[in-house]
């Protein structure tokens, strides 16, 4: 993973959220279960501690469409219709 100076603590602050909503490794186990990508885990883990398109693009450094594209991503891997449904998918593991 490459990280530029400006952006080591936003990348640091993702991977210290990811450990306080997973449960050990229910997360990694959920994500590999269904091949998602690296990128796809980070907005994930963010939609599971409710942040909206925009801050997730904000704290990824992405455009809201990206969000927007891996989302849509997300809810095909999982076959979720909305995520409201992923989310619920994942709390139900």
């Amino acid at each position: 993973m490459i990280l530029f100076p400006s952006s080591n603590q936003r990348v640091y602050n993702i991977h210290a959220l990811a450990k306080q909503t997973d449960a050990g490794d229910i997360f990694e186990r959920f994500a590999d279960s269904y091949k998602f990508s690296r990128r796809e885990k980070d907005v994930m883990r963010l939609l599971i501690s409710e942040k909206t398109n925009t801050e997730i693009a904000e704290l990824l450094y992405i455009s809201e469409s990206t969000v927007k594209f891996h989302i849509h991503n997300l809810l095909k891997k999982t076959g979720s219709g909305n995520r409201t449904e992923l989310l619920a998918l994942y709390k139900s593991r």
